[in-house]
């Protein structure tokens, strides 16, 4: 069971008990501009390179639609100059539904990469532009920063280095991103804190709270960090105790495609169990009360239910053994009424047609906020740093 599950691991983005509200605002004040489908850093060149070129000749609708065109053609470019780790559409090809655009806008406007805040179909063709396709870029248009470095000779036709940056390209990026902030009221992320280091992340940092110097950055940053692992590592009982439901259900309805997927969970809120406890005293000291106020930055809308659910389930945390809680009744049916909350129809607690579909795990993978992802575009960032310019 334990192999399979991973086999099919989900990734922290799902949902079932509503709470990625709260999960997506630690995301965005630790990381402001990284998402979870995000991959490589260049991407975040490639696109610029990509729409100021369809500017050149063309606005609005046109430009989106030739912008979007050559996206679909650079996946088959790439992919052809072996390119292929972190590569979007790799299996599509021209197919690709989501396009890098679609996934990098935010961060793009986040970094000051693209100036206007406008969807792809609301950008400007370019004020000067040269008669060549294959010309270098120019910096007639407002939309994009004017700094942007330009795309190398060939482009796109060819990627020289693929989703190497170049030394140039990765110093632009690291002060692009190192300065964006995440709130007006919160200046100081860990993108930032990582970017301005002397060398890359170590790979082998898990999640936000193994970077090893965050003694040495501004006091509000340590903090936030901290309220992210307590909530990662309490409402993680919350979710694995969810699974737990529905893994007995599965095994009450008499569905056999998982085995014993309820000794499975049983064994994981154990493991859950004994982690908490090792970390006792942080569990019980940490307040929720300073908690809500860095969160409702960028969430402010957080629904009393939601609010009600968190704090029910944080205070069993901190006033019981956590061996004891998922046999306790009252719990059981607080997570399976917020499941019914939050999901209605589609609870896989009460309809046993979806239940019948369950992998065998939903929402199990602990809360990291896009560390992965940053972690990957931020070692893009070192290693182009560590490059020659040719």
């Amino acid at each position: 069971m334990r192999e399979l599950v991973k086999m099919l691991s989900d990734s922290d983005t799902l949902d079932d008990l509503g709470i990625g509200q709260i999960r997506d605002a630690f995301g965005d004040l630790l990381f402001p501009g990284i998402s979870t489908v995000q991959t490589r850093a260049r991407y975040l060149l490639f696109v610029p390179w990509t729409y100021r070129r369809a500017a050149r000749r063309h606005s609005g609708a046109e430009l989106a639609s030739r912008a979007a065109n050559e996206e679909r053609q650079l996946v088959n470019v790439l992919s052809s100059e072996g390119a292929t780790d972190g590569l979007i559409g790799r299996r599509a090809g021209v197919r690709v539904k989501v396009l890098p655009s679609s996934i990098y806008w935010t961060g793009l406007k986040t970094y000051d990469i693209l100036r206007a805040d406008v969807r792809p179909s609301g950008l400007q063709q370019t004020r000067r532009f040269r008669p060549h396709e294959d010309g270098p870029d120019e910096a007639g248009s407002s939309d994009w920063s004017s700094s942007l470095p330009p795309a190398p000779d060939g482009y796109p036709k060819t990627v020289p280095g693929g989703f190497d940056l170049t030394a140039t390209e990765a110093a632009w990026l690291r002060e692009q991103m190192a300065t964006a902030k995440p709130h007006p009221q919160f200046e100081h992320s860990l993108l930032s804190h990582l970017l301005r280091r002397s060398d890359a992340p170590d790979g082998a940092w898990s999640a936000p709270w193994d970077v090893d110097d965050l003694a040495s950055a501004p006091a509000a940053l340590p903090d936030l960090v901290h309220h992210a692992e307590m909530f990662s590592l309490v409402i993680q009982g919350a979710r694995l105790l969810y699974n737990l439901l529905l893994a007995e259900r599965y095994e009450k309805l008499g569905l056999t495609s998982l085995d014993a997927p309820a000794d499975y969970y049983r064994e994981l809120l154990d493991e859950w169990a004994a982690r908490c406890e090792s970390r006792r005293d942080d569990v019980t000291v940490w307040q929720l009360s300073d908690l809500w106020p860095l969160v409702t930055m960028k969430a402010p809308r957080i629904s009393p239910a939601t609010t009600q659910f968190v704090e029910s389930w944080v205070n069993a945390v901190q006033s019981q053994d956590c061996h004891t809680l998922a046999t306790d009744p009252a719990l059981r049916r607080l997570v399976s009424d917020r499941e019914f909350q939050n999901k209605r129809a589609q609870s896989r607690l009460r309809n046993d047609k979806l239940l019948a579909t369950w992998q065998g795990a939903s929402g199990t993978t602990p809360l990291v906020y896009r560390w992965f992802q940053a972690r990957r575009i931020v070692t893009d960032i070192f290693e182009g740093l560590g490059r020659a310019d040719s």
